[in-house]
This record gives structure tokens, C-alpha cells and sequence, in this order.
């Protein structure tokens, strides 16, 4: 089992050479070099690797984080349709190849923003491509209104690290293949699965720190706006 993710990664990157170069060829002539996104993230015990993507933002929006200081960076036209369809992430095959991501798990977050507690799950599992919190904040052009706009990043930091956590507590076979099927439901029903997540995954979050003081105010998703081409997240 433990070598298994990277046969099957190996597997599918083989078969997917053909698409990866379509891929490439339409993202040099649309938006031009560089073609592949490299950024350091935080991986298994707190060990630095580099992650790859299909480059989807424009270049004055590389290597930044926009939960962290409020602002809004546009993709192209190319990256905004890479993005919604999750092509932009598939270069992250390779990561898989390296030992350094698993299918399923957190997202692995900029090193910056990574502290010991909050990302206490980084001490047992890898991180992935999908994971809860993946799926909750899966259409990032949504619009999420925060309660306290000053402090954005760090209430969805919260919210995110609980769910990743929450995963390392029901990590089995069973819960893997059902966020597998979540995940690509996400992809083709993106509005309906953000309501679902919010419903859903929030409702954990809320249920666990109902009866704590300074809980971080509530997300409110509003899943009447249709997507653009803005995105607040990172590369």
C-alpha cells in the first residue's frame, strides 16, 4: 500500500504526457513563459519541497498569497478555465512520483503561514491534492464575506487547519474514497458542492467550538455569484 499512490501516479503521468503537451503548447502561446509554476511548500515533518502547476495568474501575481493581505489577483482567460477545472494542479502527479504529496490530504500551505499547532497533521501524513477544506474553498472566485475583513486569511486559516486535523482523525480507506469522489464531483458541480461543503464541513468546525469564546466569525458563502476570472488564494 505504501508504494501504491506512486505506481498509480506513475501510471497516470505516462498516460497524460500526451495532454500535458497540449497543455503546454496552449499556455505558452496564450499567456506565454513560464509554462510551470514552482513554489516552496510546507510537507511530512515540516520539510520543505517544491510544488508544480500549470502557471495560471498572471506573472505580477507569482509566489503571492492573497488570504494573507486581502487582495485580488486575476488569472488569465487560460489559467481562470485550468483553475476551474483543476488541469492547473496535475503537474502535482510528479509531487506524488517524489513521496513528497499523497492523492488525498491537506493542501500544503506556504511556509510562512505554517506554525507547529495548527498544522499538527504535517507530523503523520503527507500532504495532497484534495482534502475537506479543499473542497469547502474549491471555487476560490467565490465570494466569502468575512465578519472581520482585517483578519480574512487568518479566520480561513483556522477553519482550514481544523478540517485538515479533523481528516487525520478519520484517515481510513473508506473516507479517502469517498473525498475522492467529493473532489470530482467539485469539479463539474462547483456551486452545488460549495453549498454542500459550507452545509457540511462548516457545520463541524461550528458544532466543535459552540460553546468556546473568541470563536473566529462566520464564513458566509454567497453561492448566488457566478464565478470570475479573480481569485484569492495563491498560485
Amino acid at each position: 500500500m505504501k508504494f501504491l499512490p506512486k505506481i498509480v501516479a506513475v501510471i497516470l503521468f505516462i498516460l497524460l504526457i500526451p495532454f500535458f503537451l497540449v497543455i503546454s503548447l496552449i499556455s505558452l502561446l496564450s499567456q506565454g513563459r513560464p509554462i510551470i509554476f514552482k513554489q516552496t511548500r510546507m510537507g511530512l515533518n515540516f520539510k520543505k519541497f517544491t510544488i508544480y502547476k500549470f502557471r495560471s495568474m498572471h506573472k505580477s501575481s507569482e509566489g503571492i498569497n492573497s488570504f494573507s493581505n486581502g487582495k485580488v489577483f486575476s488569472a488569465t482567460k487560460w489559467g481562470h478555465f485550468i483553475r476551474k477545472m483543476k488541469i492547473d494542479e496535475l503537474p502535482q502527479l510528479y509531487n506524488i512520483i517524489k513521496g513528497d504529496m499523497a492523492f488525498i490530504g491537506p493542501r500544503p500551505e506556504i511556509p510562512e503561514f505554517v506554525d507547529f499547532k495548527s498544522f499538527r497533521y504535517l507530523s503523520y501524513i503527507k500532504p495532497g491534492l484534495s482534502c475537506y477544506s479543499t473542497i469547502l474553498f474549491r471555487d476560490e472566485s467565490q465570494k466569502f464575506t468575512f465578519l472581520d475583513k482585517k483578519n480574512s486569511y487568518k479566520n480561513t486559516k483556522i477553519i482550514k487547519t481544523f478540517l485538515d486535523n479533523y481528516y487525520l482523525d478519520k484517515k481510513n480507506v473508506i473516507e479517502d474514497a469517498k473525498l475522492v469522489i467529493l473532489t470530482i464531483l467539485s469539479i463539474f458541480f462547483s456551486k452545488t458542492m460549495t453549498k454542500y461543503s459550507s452545509e457540511n464541513f462548516l457545520k463541524l468546525y461550528y458544532e466543535r467550538y459552540k460553546n468556546l469564546k473568541n470563536v473566529p466569525p462566520e464564513i458566509i458563502i454567497d453561492n448566488s455569484i457566478e464565478s470570475e476570472k479573480h481569485i484569492l488564494g495563491s498560485n
